[in-house]
């Protein structure tokens, strides 16, 4: 009984104690927010909106994009070309004229919107693809607690020729959505995610500090959706992606995740990576293998 009472006077104590505090965090007005990587196989993939100040008036992610901003495209120091708007806040090359993105060559990005000022991107290079050998595909039946069939692919990748680059797998199916994997066995996945791995837009990212490169690795992943919570069907197409990103992607998924749990409500927020001057976001670059897996 007595117990019982201590619960009920902790629970009045957390009910009573509380009290709304008015903060009004420094603001330097609405900017450019840039994010997108450059691709010799993909081309350019931007998204341009804006920030907000994260105390005022709740707008949906639609109201932030930023339809009419000129964006120019800068190869070694010259321009390039500049992106055209193709719908939901993207910009991407036009399919005329065409051009090609070169590894190895370094790209920015200069944005100019009315509204929102001018912002740009540091350099980046776009890293070489990497080699990978021994991949393998296999259907691996029901895995305990997925509640669905499972596949398994297994590879090995060479060291990449530039040593900011990481490496960045991705598992992807109709209209490009992303799938969740997992590293194969469970438990040596975890830990070497927690050391060496992170995470970003569907993307598992690694760097060679933990020898990524040194040995095969093994990921497994559902094959199967429910329609209607009923029928089965298998994903198609299925499209598993291998390659090597900037350094910079790999900083800025960190940077986010460095907080977990509690500590997200008592503790100063995390600094993110951004290298945008002018404004915020991130431009990495890519370059990726693909291997299309064919389902009954």
């Amino acid at each position: 009984m007595i117990r019982k009472y201590i619960h009920l006077l902790f629970a009045f104590l957390l009910v009573s104690c509380s009290k709304y505090i008015e903060f009004s965090p420094p603001y330097e007005g609405d900017k450019i927010v840039i994010n997108g990587y450059l691709s010799p196989n993909e081309g350019a993939k931007i998204k341009i909106t804006h920030s907000i100040n994260p105390v005022g008036k709740y707008l949906r992610s639609d109201s932030l994009i930023v339809k009419d901003a000129s964006a120019a495209l800068y190869e070694n120091g010259v321009k390039l070309i500049d992106l055209e708007y193709t719908g939901k806040g993207f910009y991407g090359l036009p399919a005329s004229p065409s051009v090609e993105l070169l590894a190895g060559h370094k790209y920015k990005l200069i944005i100019q919107s009315e509204q929102y000022g001018k912002a740009e991107s540091e350099e980046i290079t776009l890293p070489a693809k990497p080699e990978i050998s021994s991949f393998k595909f296999e259907e691996i039946g029901y895995v305990y607690g997925s509640g669905s069939e499972n596949g398994l692919f297994s590879f090995s990748i060479s060291e990449p020729n530039e040593k900011e680059s990481c490496f960045s797998i991705q598992v992807v199916t109709k209209n490009n959505e992303s799938l969740f994997f997992m590293r194969y066995p469970f438990i040596q996945g975890r830990n070497y995610f927690e050391s060496c791995g992170t995470g970003a837009g569907g993307m598992s990212i690694y760097s060679n500090e933990c020898g990524f490169t040194h040995q095969v690795h093994q990921y497994s992943f559902g094959l199967k959706y429910r329609e209607n919570w009923q029928v089965s069907h298998y994903y198609k197409p299925l499209i598993i992606r291998i390659g090597t990103v900037s350094r910079d992607v790999y900083d800025y998924a960190k940077s986010y995740s460095q907080l977990d749990g509690m500590e997200f409500g008592f503790a100063e927020p995390p600094i993110l990576k951004s290298n945008i001057k002018g404004g915020y976001g991130l431009l990495y670059g890519s370059n990726t293998v693909s291997f299309p897996i064919e389902l009954p």
